[in-house]
C-alpha cells in the first residue's frame, strides 16, 4: 500500500513538473523575443506569426529579414513590418523584405536617411501611411504586383527618388504619396493595371479623367493638361518646376495645394469657361507669385475671374489671345536660327505670340514672303489671318 502511494506522489509530481515547463515554454500573443538581432513579436497562434518590431538598438548596413524565425522551437512566418520598426534607424543601408510579408506598417522605414536600396516581396498588399517618409537617399522603387494599397505619404519627402514603379494591382493611392520627391521624373505604371497609368511619366487614372501626380523634376517647363482630365488631385504639380501650364475645359474639381510652391509659373491658360461651376479646395495657387504669374483667361471671362475665389488673387488676369482661332495654319514655314519665314501671306495680317501671350509681332504685308525674328529660342504662335500654328525655335 505504502508503495502504491509513494508511486502515487512521484506521479503527481511528475506531471506538476512537466506542467509547469509547458507552461513556462508556452508561446503567447504579444511575446516578444530576438532572432538573428531582430525583434519580433508574436501577433498569431496557431497559424504561428510575427511582425518585426525592431526598437534600439538598430541593426546597421544591409539587412536580409527572414521568411521564418524559431521562437522557443516553434517556427512563426513573418508576415508584417510593425508600426515604427526602423524609425530613424540612420545607418540602414539595404532591406530586403521576405515574400512572407503582407503588410508595410506605419513609419515602418521613416527617416532611414541611408537606406538606398528596398527589395519587397511579392506578397506585400499594403503599405501603410508614410512607411518610407523621408528615406532621403532612396533612388528608385518597384512595387511588386502583390500590392494594393497605397496610403498618404508613403514616399513623403524621399528627396533622391528618381522613378517609381507601379504594379498591376493597385487599387488606390493616398494622397501627398509623392510630395515634396524633388528628384522625381517619372512614375511608371504596369500596363495591366485596372485603376491607374501613366504617360510620359505622369500618372492618371486608368480613363484619364483624374491627374494624380506630375513629377517634380521633369525636364518640361510647360504643360497641357489632356482635355480627358476633371479633377487634378492633391498636390498635384506641387513644388514642380513649370513655367507654364495650360488648363482645360474639361476640369471640374481642383483638389488642395494642387500648384503649391510652383515658384517658377510665369503663366497659366485657363481654358475652363464656367469658373464658377469648378470645385475648388482652399490653397490651391499657394505660394504661387500672384504679382508676376500672368493669368491668361477665355474671351470675355476677364470679369468673372476678377470675382472668382482664388483665381481674384492674380493681379494680371488676361484674355488668351493664342487660343482665339482653331484653324490649323497650312503656310509654308522656314526656321533658320533665331528666324521664322513664312510664305503666302500677300494682304494678310501676321501676328507672333510668346506661349505667354506677349504679341511680338503684329502687321499688315503686301509682300508673298515674311521673316520674323525672334530673340530666343523657344515655342511661339504664329497667326496668319485666322490660322494659327505653334513654331518651335532652337
Amino acid at each position: 500500500m505504502k508503495k502504491t502511494i509513494n508511486l502515487l506522489r512521484n506521479l503527481t509530481v511528475l506531471v506538476l513538473l512537466t506542467a509547469t515547463i509547458l507552461t513556462t515554454n508556452a508561446q503567447k500573443i504579444g511575446d516578444k523575443f530576438i532572432f538573428n538581432d531582430i525583434k519580433y513579436e508574436v501577433t498569431s497562434l496557431a497559424p504561428n506569426k510575427v511582425q518585426v518590431t525592431n526598437k534600439y538598438p538598430f541593426p546597421t548596413g544591409n539587412i536580409i529579414i527572414p521568411a521564418e524565425v524559431n521562437y522557443q522551437e516553434q517556427k512563426f512566418a513573418v508576415t508584417m513590418i510593425g508600426n515604427n520598426a526602423f524609425t530613424r534607424c540612420k545607418s540602414l543601408t539595404s532591406i530586403t523584405i521576405p515574400n512572407s510579408v503582407i503588410s508595410i506598417g506605419r513609419a515602418a522605414f521613416y527617416d532611414c536617411e541611408s537606406l538606398n536600396f528596398v527589395t519587397i516581396g511579392n506578397s506585400v498588399e499594403n503599405i501603410v501611411y508614410n512607411a518610407f517618409g523621408n528615406c532621403k537617399s532612396l533612388t528608385s522603387i518597384t512595387l511588386p504586383n502583390s500590392v494594393k494599397g497605397i496610403e498618404s505619404g508613403v514616399f513623403y519627402g524621399c528627396e533622391s527618388l528618381i522613378s517609381i514603379t507601379i504594379g498591376n494591382s493597385v487599387e488606390w493611392i493616398g494622397g501627398n504619396a509623392f510630395k515634396l520627391c524633388k528628384s522625381l521624373t517619372s512614375i511608371e505604371v504596369d500596363k495591366e493595371n485596372p485603376k491607374y497609368c501613366s504617360k510620359n511619366g505622369i500618372l492618371f487614372s486608368k480613363d484619364k479623367t483624374g491627374l494624380i501626380h506630375y513629377p517634380i523634376r521633369k525636364k518640361e517647363k510647360k504643360y497641357t493638361i489632356p482635355n480627358s482630365v476633371e479633377i487634378i488631385e492633391e498636390e498635384c504639380f506641387g513644388y514642380s518646376n513649370l513655367t507654364s501650364i495650360t488648363i482645360p475645359n474639361s476640369i471640374k474639381n481642383i483638389k488642395s495645394g494642387a500648384f503649391n510652391n510652383c515658384l517658377s509659373l510665369i503663366s497659366i491658360f485657363s481654358k475652363i469657361k464656367n469658373i464658377n461651376g469648378v470645385k475648388m479646395i482652399n490653397e490651391i495657387f499657394k505660394e504661387v507669385n500672384k504679382d508676376k504669374c500672368i493669368l491668361f483667361v477665355p474671351k470675355g471671362k476677364i470679369g468673372e475671374y476678377r470675382n472668382a475665389k482664388q483665381w481674384k488673387e492674380f493681379k494680371n488676369i488676361k484674355e488668351d489671345n493664342t487660343a482665339v482661332h482653331n484653324i490649323t495654319l497650312t503656310n509654308p514655314i522656314l526656321v533658320v536660327g533665331n528666324n521664322i519665314t513664312v510664305s503666302g501671306v500677300a494682304g494678310k495680317e501676321v501676328k507672333l505670340y510668346s506661349l505667354s501671350g506677349q504679341v511680338l509681332y503684329n502687321l499688315h504685308t503686301t509682300q508673298e514672303n515674311i521673316t520674323l525674328s525672334v530673340k530666343q529660342i523657344g515655342t511661339y504662335i504664329l497667326q496668319v489671318g485666322n490660322a494659327t500654328r505653334k513654331v518651335v525655335v532652337n
